[in-house]
């Protein structure tokens, strides 16, 4: 959820419902004052609990949703932390995929910079092919203009977009 921007723009272009889940209560109180500021609250709601638990239980009540967003904070903060990372991404996929509805976008994002590119696009792609469903590689992207890349560890941002059906 972290500040809630993905929250605030689902539910401006109209999302029916927006849960925010974060670890973080400050983060989750932070999303809901800009869902509120753009008097959008109606419709969201908060879990402040942890990512892998949390989606585990969504997905225990049999939740779904048109969009599913992962983007955790960054999992490898020294090279030791990799291995770990990798196997973390793995697991919130695979939590976040049952969670995505027939015809739904997946949007999956690393700010790992030690976790390259290739490495997250590879562990997503192995980990949608482990499962009975067909899928689709929207979008890759990286760093925008705005954001300028002038050594290698700035290399950080990277998202995937897949639909499943």
């Amino acid at each position: 959820a972290y500040a809630g921007g993905f929250s605030v723009h689902a539910l401006a272009g109209r999302a029916k419902r927006v849960i925010s889940l974060d670890i973080s209560k400050q983060a989750l109180e932070m999303a809901k004052q800009n869902v509120a500021l753009n008097d959008l609250s109606a419709n969201h709601n908060v879990m402040a609990i942890d990512a892998f638990e949390g989606m585990q239980k969504l997905q225990d009540k049999g939740q779904k949703f048109d969009i599913v967003i992962v983007d955790p904070p960054s999992f490898a903060k020294s090279a030791a932390d990799v291995i770990g990372a990798i196997n973390s991404y793995r697991r919130l996929t695979k939590l976040a995929i049952p969670l995505v509805s027939k015809g739904g976008l997946l949007l999956s994002a690393s700010c790992s910079s030690r976790v390259d590119k290739d490495t997250f696009y590879n562990l997503l792609v192995e980990e949608l092919d482990k499962e009975d469903r067909f899928y689709k590689i929207v979008d890759r992207t990286y760093h925008d203009v705005d954001h300028p890349i002038s050594f290698p560890e700035g290399s950080y941002l990277k998202s995937v977009y897949i639909q499943l059906d």
